[in-house]
């Protein structure tokens, strides 16, 4: 065992402290257990549970695609400028669903502006697999190419550079009046984009192009695609989305769907409350084992080694000296409790996660499982070293103020 992290309490009398931790190793243990025990409990809660609300939380915000979703009655460029103007608001983009049939199979078809479309929705690395977001960019900017989601191409049996022809008859007021053909190309791929629906498990099947790309089938529709075209919004840092929302949808939106409003309502379930208040007396609890069980261990402990104290100092050592033996020993037994027990509580918590999300009948989702480790989680390691420190402190106190002729005589009878 390395005491070298005693020195600073034991001075130059720490290897006292190996000899000592040598001659009763299940003293130690015990307590050593009680910490490890606690903080392994501790850690796997607080990380499992950040775990899972951060998995929600990023489902939330790749179903609405950004911190606010606005719906207008039919697309308007207007619309998206009087949004912008408000005061709440740092960027827009349009987001337009192209009711279009895709060849090989079934895919939904969605029309964007690259440029602040990313600047919007600043999509996670976990969206692409490889050319990351510059490169999905870069595909979308080329007139003429588009990304497929992976799941199209693969239940599509198409790759990249493959060419795709959309075919849209396109009507008047009379009837009939011709059918439209519009080639792309593949471009690239990726596992999916913010804002095309929720995605708890598996992959979305899409197809996304520039709005300049798909302009003809879009300039085609003599009625709007009511109901999906939308304004994806990035409000201001600290913005109030309350205020933002009433100001849309005085603009006349008639849906509005805000990642913070899901969330709160996310977190006001009666299932949350009772888990949060859990974790709330999980920290209370290791305080109270941490300090008033640990003290009344340390404290018997040194009732049973009066006579041991009382000859450490009756061989020279101060009051103060002694103390700090005592300091170290506990100092030396929370490391390892701690580095026990705060190990294994993270080890636990990311092989649960994992297992869950990899688990029996369990596709591949776009959303990954976070890993987690949250404040909480660093405030309980925090206090436990704390508590231990200050329980030490106060039992180390007693054998400063030890009566040495009083023990010794006690001891000759």
């Amino acid at each position: 065992m390395d005491v070298a992290a005693c020195k600073p309490f034991a001075k130059n009398l720490y290897y006292v402290i190996t000899r000592n931790l040598t001659r009763n190793p299940r003293r130690s243990a015990n307590v050593a257990l009680i910490i490890a025990l606690g903080l392994a409990f501790g850690m796997f809660v607080y990380v499992t549970f950040a775990s899972q609300l951060t998995t929600q939380e990023w489902q939330v915000r790749a179903s609405i695609g950004a911190d606010l979703a606005a719906f207008p009655p039919s697309f308007d460029e207007g619309f998206g400028a009087n949004v912008s103007a408000l005061p709440e608001v740092a960027g827009v983009t349009p987001f337009r669903t192209v009711p279009v049939p895709v060849p090989y199979g079934y895919a939904a078809v969605y029309a964007l502006d690259p440029p602040t479309y990313f600047s919007v929705t600043q999509p996670e690395p976990w969206y692409f697999r490889g050319p990351g977001s510059a490169g999905a960019k870069a595909v979308l900017e080329t007139p003429g190419k588009v990304l497929a989601t992976e799941a199209y191409l693969r239940e599509a049996f198409l790759t990249v550079g493959d060419r795709l022809t959309f075919r849209v008859d396109v009507y008047n007021d009379t009837g009939f009046q011709e059918t439209l053909f519009v080639n792309v190309t593949i471009g690239g791929t990726v596992r999916g984009l913010p804002g095309t629906g929720f995605f708890g498990f598996g992959l979305p099947t899409a197809i996304y192009g520039s709005l300049e790309t798909m302009r003809p089938i879009l300039d085609s529709q003599s009625q709007p695609y009511y109901g999906s075209d939308r304004y994806l919004v990035d409000l201001k840092a600290g913005a109030d989305w309350r205020s933002a929302k009433e100001g849309i949808l005085a603009l006349g939106a008639f849906e509005i769907q805000v990642a913070a409003e899901h969330l709160e309502a996310l977190r006001s379930n009666p299932v949350f409350r009772a888990l949060f208040g859990f974790i709330e007396m999980e920290i209370a609890f290791m305080v109270v084992i941490l300090t008033a069980g640990l003290g009344l261990i340390l404290f018997a402990a040194t009732l049973e080694r009066d006579v041991e104290l009382a000859a450490v100092r009756a061989r020279g050592a101060s009051g103060w000296q002694t103390a700090g033996l005592l300091v170290g020993e506990a100092f030396s037994i929370m490391l390892i409790g701690m580095a026990v027990g705060v190990g294994l509580g993270v080890l636990t918590a990311f092989l649960s996660t994992q297992i869950v999300a990899s688990g029996p009948g369990v596709g591949e989702s776009l959303v990954p499982v976070a890993f987690t480790v949250p404040w909480e989680a660093i405030l309980l390691v925090a206090l436990a070293p704390a508590a231990m420190l200050l329980t030490s402190l106060a039992v180390a106190l007693r054998v400063a103020r030890m009566d040495i002729a009083r023990v010794l005589k006690l001891r000759g009878g």
